[in-house]
């Protein structure tokens, strides 16, 4: 017999895709049958040149996690360009590795401008290999140099002799800036900061103060904004999480952690998750064939025990042809047991009250077909229905006391032979439907004790059937009661 089909919450899920399968038969629920549905990968373990590492992805339906190995890493040059500085050059990898690091390798120095008494010159030579240029000071023909205090502009200072000759020749080395006059939301600012070898301020005026920010949040545990840079903050809100993620799930003798991220700021909150004491978690019950549960957060089943079941309830009656069923309910949890209720085993019983018959027997039948009461008929006397002459044949008849069958012979004409039976030339039995070797005809004679003795068995086995009738028919009508 056919159930209906009880899909549970829970997903099963192979390589590519997942699906629900019926509780009870197992069939898979082709609607469900989807391929999966997975977020962005997440590096578990990042690769090394020795070691490879791991990466996954979890279905957002029902999270099944496919998980990809990331292979060794080889270091390979990511740009071709050489990166350099003053002394060597290189190439880098992907991951950000120096790769082919090597001393600049120089070609021939070239003057860029020649040395004079009174002024020095430079050189410069070219990387073979890199971009990089050397560039050198060609000191002044020999002169005796009388440096006097330091000398500035904008950008650098330095010392000069009299014949013009420059040395310590150098950018400003500035300190942090100091704040002379805090600008307003009405009048600019100023501030100014100072060369450590030569003294040389440098003045700025700040700009009328317009409140602004960037795009960076600021944040502490409770609440997110952006600064301006006069120190107001802008758009201050509480964080606003997204679900906890468990990173490390609690055991009865350990705790766990989880974290959950603002999803504005991208700040993350940390809790520790105490040491698991189980717990019914939800307070629905589940259940198999045999018990029923309640399920911890942890998936321990708790409160486990048979089902109680109630009275059964008779769904479908069984009949002679068909089976029935019932079913009766779990007290606790919503089960419901359901049991086949076989065929009703047939009893025979008369259908019809009307004697059906052959030309030998009698009988009645049941609504299966079946014959009961056979009998062989039970004959009356002989009734002529038409007297033999001389010329032509007559004809006599005889009925059964149970049934309507009636048996006719012919009546032979005067002085011809003896009856015979009309209904069947070719029957030769006598009332009993015996063979008669005698060829008696079954008319008692005078003074014949044997056919006496024979009408009187005939009439003890009619009212034997009659009895049986009537104690068949007793029978039926208290059974129907």
């Amino acid at each position: 017999m056919e159930h209906q089909h009880y899909y549970t919450d829970d997903w099963s899920s192979g390589s590519t895709t997942h699906w629900k399968v019926c509780y009870y038969c197992k069939e898979v629920n082709q609607d469900t049958v989807a391929n999966h549905t997975f977020g962005d990968w997440t590096e578990t373990k990042p690769a090394t040149t020795t070691e490879e590492g791991l990466k996954e992805r979890t279905c957002s339906v029902c999270e099944y996690t496919q998980e990809e190995t990331i292979p060794v890493h080889t270091h390979d040059v990511h740009d071709k360009a050489w990166k350099y500085d003053d002394t060597n050059h290189w190439q880098e990898c992907s991951c950000g590795e120096k790769l082919n690091v090597a001393n600049h390798a120089y070609g021939e120095w070239r003057v860029t401008k020649p040395a004079t008494e009174t002024e020095a010159g430079s050189r410069e030579r070219d990387c073979t290999v890199c971009d990089y240029v050397q560039t050198e000071t060609i000191p002044m023909l020999e002169h005796e140099h009388s440096y006097g205090d330091w000398q500035k502009d904008k950008t650098q200072h330095w010392k000069e002799c009299r014949c013009g000759e420059k040395t310590e020749v150098g950018n400003h080395t500035f300190g942090d800036w100091t704040i002379t006059k805090e600008p307003t939301t009405t009048e600019t600012g100023s501030r100014e900061r100072t060369c450590s070898t030569c003294n040389y301020k440098d003045r700025e005026t700040l700009p009328v103060h317009k409140h602004s920010h960037n795009n960076k949040w600021e944040k502490d545990d409770a609440q997110h904004w952006r600064l301006c840079s006069c120190g107001e903050k802008f758009d201050i809100a509480d964080h606003s999480f997204d679900n906890w993620t468990i990173t490390k799930e609690p055991t009865t003798t350990e705790t766990g952690s989880r974290e959950r991220t603002c999803s504005i700021c991208k700040y993350t909150q940390t809790e520790t998750l105490p040491v698991h004491t189980h717990d019914v978690h939800d307070e629905a019950w589940k259940y198999d064939e045999t018990q029923h549960w309640q399920e911890c957060s942890c998936g321990e089943k708790l409160n486990v025990a048979n089902h109680t079941y109630g009275d059964w309830k008779v769904t479908k009656e069984a009949t002679e042809t068909e089976a029935g069923s019932r079913e009766r309910d779990c007290t606790v949890c919503e089960y419901v047991q359901v049991e086949i209720i076989p065929e009703i085993g047939h009893e025979h019983g008369i259908h019809d009250e009307t004697w059906k018959y052959d030309k030998t027997q009698h009988w009645q039948e049941c609504s299966c077909g079946e014959r009961l009461n056979v009998a062989n008929h039970i004959y009356g006397d002989w009734k002529v229905t038409k007297e033999a002459t001389e010329t032509e044949e007559g004809s006599r008849e005889r009925g059964c006391a149970v049934c309507e069958y009636v048996q006719t012979e012919a009546i032979p004409a005067a002085g011809t032979g003896e009856p015979t039976d009309s209904t069947d030339p070719t029957d030769s039995s006598d009332s009993q439907g015996q063979q008669d070797p005698s060829g008696d005809t079954g008319i008692p004679q005078t003074g014949d004790s044997s056919d006496m003795a024979l009408w009187i068995g005939l009439m003890l086995a009619s009212c034997g059937g009659v009895l049986g009738m009537l104690l068949y028919r007793r029978k039926k009508a208290a059974a129907g009661k």
